[in-house]
């Protein structure tokens, strides 16, 4: 996801470098490879030649003169020195463009000496170099470029491996850049640092894959002891190498950093974003920074701050992916927000200059942290829709995640005109299945459905791509299109369901991740596909996954998730025995999840909610949780964050409410409203929409007053801060539990019942007219006051709350239920949901 930097390459020049100087170095300024290379002579003829070439050629119209005025007299060094002098000259080839005929005439001089192996080195290398600036598609040329220099590898200089090198990693000719890295490899010793450097960059910039005891590792370990001979760009540029190819040897790192840790003020902002960048993807995930890392990193971040004025988008957008892994790293030296609000602040003052790729990763960079900066999103969001249509399908699907991640379902404009992009290349089979899957899964997560993601065109590009996608990958697409179907049913048999499970069943589910593993089962279960063997392949594979002793990635949700899809999986109607035997098969590790989910997760949570709604009576009228409800309130709390439970899934939490007595009797109707809350269930996160209906009768002696509310729909994801309350919310990992709509719906009937229970008291006290004492004696924060309670004349509250949850409320929301039906016994309290992921 992070913008590849492409590093200056570092040369010297020299007119009398040959094959036989291995020890010569790159070193100075920024070499121009086309002038001043000598080609043997013939006379004073050729000389002359080959000054008006180098020398006197001040126009491509010139050069293209006297290649048709005298190519006759032209040997292959005058014929190379005329095709570098074109690209110095600034001559490109476009994207359909034609070469020009004198260009032509002299690639074709030049075929016959390269196929019999008569151009020198120095000469093989000045006309790759060549032909990689001009970036020249003619395949006969560069396939005979590439032979000859895998004939010949051996026999390249340093600065000729070099300058081959990095040409062949400009044309993304892989194989030849790995050719010149074994060539050299038992050579290097005796190469100059800086050719080293710049031969690792090629490899780098190719990705070629380094093995313990191989050529490249070779080169890199030799490079990475030449810290103290390095300029500060090559310094930086080994960093980034080693970043680009994920080569993290501790014998390498321990050499560098020292050096980039003592001469990072030498280093332009450039090499600071680079080595930023480069210490970031080498650090392990999950693992603490090293100190010698950590002195590196704060000695970077430090200057960062200092000159971050002088960073240009590039810079700033490398910095930003540095801090995504530092900031969760356990590193020694603090927090790095300053330099993180100082590159927001400084990007956003440079937007307009963000190009496409740098603009989706800095935005992935802040979605991955979670930015609350409101503006600076709202910002960003309106420089990407403003280039959205110019971005490249790669950098749209970044740009579409980080939307997602961050939360922006407001900015329909931007997500039209990402999902515009995306779909036409989708149509013209530009995009291959990670980024149909990053598509369709931001859609799923925002909850925003187009008719244009699941039409005919892209189902069967998904279902003729899916063997290209990992099997994380192959879960989004499952989970985004169950989201994504207007109906449940639709999923049911459909051709990608069934080609995107048969993938899971043929590859195996061992190298998915526990969460993975939930989601796909959940999506097939919204699909009915009831295959047992897959479902019996998932479940095993979790299992393996759970049982890992020091690496155990399953959570509790992940848990109830896939023990959810298991039992809700309905085999063809008319099979309820099957339907049965699929969901309790004897010695499966269906059966085995199923069993150790009820036994570690659901009772155990189960027994503390019951036990909650079980205690006595606290305090005089029963209004208040006493010591013995938060202690019981705490160990549920602490047993949810010990698993990672935030809920019990739908299946499970359905069971919890009838088992709690928080469901309508049999018999009666059913939650009408729950179709109303489905349509607006996507209003806020999990937990931020509710709706609420109230009629009871508070009753005190002959007094009574009716509370009616016919139905209240809440949203509260704009809530601030959460309500006070006698209410108790457990913290539960990331969740605003206190700011659930569940809880504040029922705070409010709480306090409304509260409140004409006091109005009932004053009518009483009035109506009996007691001394002007009682009055004051009331307890204001209270239903009754002392005497009343004495005298079995609190006010008592009778009927009906109906409650219904726009998502699987969480434990913490089950719990304010079960205190809600604690504090009214007379009011029968009715909890329903919807299921957000299918509503």
């Amino acid at each position: 996801l992070a913008v590849l930097p492409l590093p200056s390459v570092v040369a010297r020049s020299s007119t009398s470098s040959s094959s036989s100087s291995s020890s010569s170095t790159l070193e100075g300024t920024l070499l121009e490879p086309f002038a001043g290379v000598a080609v043997p002579s013939s006379g004073s003829e050729a000389g002359d030649l080959q000054r008006r070439i180098s020398r006197e050629s001040e126009g491509l119209d010139e050069i293209w003169a006297l290649v048709r005025t005298d190519l006759s007299r032209f040997d292959e060094g005058h014929a190379v020195s005329c095709v570098a002098r074109a690209a110095g000259l600034g001559y490109r080839q476009g994207d359909s463009e034609r070469l020009p005929a004198e260009l032509q005439s002299l690639v074709a001089e030049l075929r016959g000496p390269l196929a019999a192996g008569a151009l020198k080195p120095e000469t093989v290398a000045k006309l790759t170099t060549a032909v990689a600036a001009m970036s020249l598609r003619d395949p006969a040329l560069l396939k005979a470029l590439v032979v000859d220099v895998r004939r010949r590898s051996r026999e390249l200089g340093a600065i000729d491996a070099a300058l081959v090198a990095r040409a062949f990693a400009q044309l993304r000719e892989r194989g030849a850049v790995e050719t010149v890295v074994e060539g050299i490899a038992d050579r290097a010793a005796a190469f100059g640092s800086q050719a080293l450097v710049n031969i690792c960059w090629a490899a780098a910039t190719v990705r070629l894959q380094s093995s313990d005891g191989g050529s490249l590792d070779a080169v890199l370990r030799e490079a990475s002891h030449r810290g103290e001979r390095l300029w500060p760009q090559g310094l930086a540029n080994l960093v980034w190498s080693l970043g680009r190819l994920r080569h993290r040897q501790d014998a390498c790192l321990k050499a560098l950093l020292p050096h980039v840790a003592h001469r990072a003020h030498e280093l332009a902002p450039q090499g600071l974003s680079n080595c930023l960048w480069g210490a970031a993807v080498l650090q392990p995930p999950g693992a603490s920074v090293g100190w010698l890392e950590d002195d590196a990193v704060l000695r970077l971040a430090t200057l960062a701050l200092r000159r971050v004025e002088h960073f240009g988008p590039q810079e700033l957008s490398q910095v930003a992916r540095s801090l995504v892994v530092f900031s969760d790293a356990a590193s020694r030296g603090g927090a790095f927000a300053p330099l993180m609000s100082a590159v927001v602040g400084e990007a956003l003052r440079q937007i307009e200059a963000f190009g496409p790729s740098d603009l989706a990763s800095f935005s992935w960079s802040l979605a991955t942290l979670q930015c609350r900066d409101r503006h600076a999103l709202e910002v960003i969001a309106t420089e990407a829709t403003r280039k959205a249509a110019d971005m490249r399908p790669r950098d749209a699907v970044v740009l579409l995640r980080s939307a997602a991640m961050l939360k922006l379902s407001h900015q329909e404009e931007l997500l039209a005109s990402l999902s515009k992009t995306l779909v036409s290349a989708a149509r013209e089979n530009l995009l291959s299945f990670r980024d149909m899957s990053g598509l369709l899964w931001s859609h799923a997560y925002l909850r925003v459905r187009r008719d244009s993601l699941l039409q005919a065109d892209m189902v069967d590009a998904l279902v003729q791509r899916v063997g290209e996608g990992s099997l994380r990958e192959v879960s989004d697409v499952a989970w985004a299109a169950a989201h994504l179907a207007p109906d449940a049913a639709e999923m049911k048999g459909t051709v990608l369901a069934a080609a995107l499970a048969a993938e899971v069943e043929r590859r195996g589910a061992a190298e998915m991740s526990p969460q993975d593993i939930a989601q796909a089962a959940w999506a097939f279960s919204v699909a009915r596909v009831s295959d047992t063997k897959l479902f019996d392949t998932l479940a095993g594979a979790f299992l393996v996954q759970a049982s890992r002793p020091l690496a155990g990635a399953d959570r509790g949700g992940h848990w109830a998730e896939l023990v959810d899809a298991i039992q809700a999986v309905v085999v063809d109607e008319g099979s309820a025995a099957a339907a049965a035997a699929f969901a309790a098969g004897d010695h499966s590790p269906r059966h085995e999840l199923q069993s150790a989910f009820r036994d570690a997760v659901l009772e155990p949570a189960l027994r503390l909610l019951e036990s909650l709604g079980r205690m006595p009576l606290s305090g005089l009228s029963g209004l208040r949780i006493g010591s013995s409800e938060r202690r019981t309130l705490k160990k549920l709390e602490t047993f949810a964050n010990s698993l990672g439970l935030l809920h019990l899934g739908a299946v499970h939490t359905s069971v919890a409410l009838q088992r709690l007595g928080l469901t309508a009797p049999e018999g009666e109707a059913g939650l009408a409203p729950a179709e109303v809350l489905a349509q607006h269930s996507g209003l806020g996160r999990n937990g931020d929409v509710a709706w609420l209906a109230l009629d009871v009768s508070v009753r005190l002696g002959d007094f009574e007053d009716a509370v009616h509310e016919p139905g209240y729909l809440l949203d509260t994801s704009g809530l601030d801060a959460p309500p006070r309350g006698e209410l108790v919310p457990l913290t539960l990992g990331r969740l605003r539990c206190p700011s659930h709509a569940e809880r504040v719906l029922l705070l409010r009937a709480a306090e409304r019942l509260r409140t004409a229970g006091r109005q009932l008291l004053r009518r009483r006290a009035a109506a009996a007219a007691v001394d002007a004492d009682a009055g004051a004696d009331e307890d204001e924060s209270s239903w009754a006051a002392d005497e009343s309670d004495r005298r079995g004349m609190a006010p008592q509250a009778v009927g009906t709350v109906q409650l219904v949850a726009g998502d699987t409320p969480c434990l913490s929301c089950l719990a304010a239920c079960v205190q809600f039906a604690k504090m009214f016994p007379g009011v029968e309290l009715s909890v329903a949901f919807v299921d957000a992921r299918i509503a």
